[in-house]
Parts: C-alpha cells; sequence; structure tokens
C-alpha cells in the first residue's frame, strides 16, 4: 500500500494526535458506577 507509506505515522493515526481522553468517548470517560444503570 504505497498511499499509506507515503504518509506520515501522525497524519496516518489522527486518533493518536488526541490526547485519551478526548479519544474516548464520553460513555468511556464517566466513571462505571454512572455508565452502569440502576441494577
Amino acid at each position: 500500500k504505497p498511499a499509506a507509506e507515503a504518509k506520515p505515522a501522525a497524519e496516518a493515526k489522527p486518533a493518536e494526535e488526541k490526547p485519551a481522553a478526548e479519544a474516548k468517548p464520553a460513555a468511556e470517560a464517566k466513571p462505571a458506577a454512572e455508565a452502569k444503570p440502576a441494577e
């Protein structure tokens, strides 16, 4: 795949450029207690 090799690693992985907190969905950012419905 020449296209993949032509692009720098940084550009190939935009998700890695963002902080882990921003990369994760809101559901993952919330504590497990809040993520789980009242059981």
